[in-house]
């Protein structure tokens, strides 16, 4: 099965998809979602690294590896 990835955007609130013209099936699935702000997907990440706080146990030396490798 082959899958298109494409990141397109509305024009007047409309997506147009053509398809080739060697059709390999008769029906196909359609799943439209968002895409989210990288800024956004970075503070998610950084929060849910945080959120880990106290709750693992890392030697010291590991976390300073950690950190000097961290986006953060």
């Amino acid at each position: 099965m082959k899958a298109i990835r494409k990141i397109v955007k509305p024009v007047n609130n409309k997506i147009i998809i053509t398809l080739k013209d060697n059709n390999e099936a008769d029906e196909y699935e359609v799943i439209i979602l968002p895409v989210e702000n990288k800024n956004n997907q970075k503070i998610k990440s950084k929060k849910k690294f945080l959120d880990l706080a106290g709750k693992i146990n890392i030697d010291s030396k590991t976390i300073s590896k950690l950190r000097e490798k961290s986006i953060l």
